[in-house]
């Protein structure tokens, strides 16, 4: 069997425990805990809150929502915010319903149409507001979502860093698996031209 046909053949298979799992157990395989890194405390600072990586390829958002819930109300249940969710294997999960869940979870969120500065980034973390953002993924026709928890404002001609939770497959914070942590601003800018940013805290 050639390579192609062959993991042509077991992305099939994937797929298809995912829609098995998305119609008989819908939160369970989903999610899994992930280290963070965090910025040195003389170029930035960074939230104290848990990195998950989600385990199948479509609930990016629920997990990158649960990342920002669970940070905020550490008794919430995960099975609870995923199926307030309900992300889709064909569609995921657009911006509405998951900033719909979000605030039916007890969250506040407010959307930013253009995206962040860095300095809007900044002082977010500085007030203790994680950032739910977009990225896209070059190579690919699919976005990904992502929470920005940090950030470093380096030296004059070294870039600035975001810290971004959730831009790993697997816990693999990798190029190959998906992304790298930290990107720099410049990166960050790239990847998330188009999309809208939202700011949450606890209410």
């Amino acid at each position: 069997m050639r390579l192609g046909s062959l993991a042509n053949e077991i992305g099939e298979k994937i797929m298809a425990v995912e829609a098995w799992l998305h119609r008989h157990r819908k939160h369970l395989l989903r999610v899994i805990r992930a280290s963070l890194v965090h910025p040195d405390p003389q170029e930035g600072e960074s939230l104290a809150i848990t990195g998950y990586s989600q385990l199948d390829s479509y609930s990016c958002g629920a997990v990158a929502g649960w990342t920002i819930l669970k940070a905020l109300q550490p008794k919430a249940a995960f099975k609870d915010f995923y199926l307030r969710c309900s992300p889709s294997p064909v569609n995921g999960l657009p911006d509405a319903p998951l900033i719909k869940a979000l605030r039916a979870s007890g969250v506040g969120v407010s959307t930013k149409r253009s995206g962040m500065t860095f300095e809007q980034i900044k002082k977010a973390i500085g007030d203790g507001f994680p950032v739910l953002t977009i990225v896209d993924r070059p190579g690919t026709e699919t976005a990904h979502w992502v929470v920005i928890y940090g950030c470093a404002q380096r030296r004059p001609g070294r870039q600035h860093l975001v810290y971004v939770a959730n831009n790993n497959f697997l816990g693999i914070q990798t190029p190959r698996h998906f992304g790298s942590n930290p990107l720099t601003y410049a990166e960050y800018k790239t990847l998330s031209k188009g999309f809208q940013a939202y700011v949450c805290w606890g209410k």
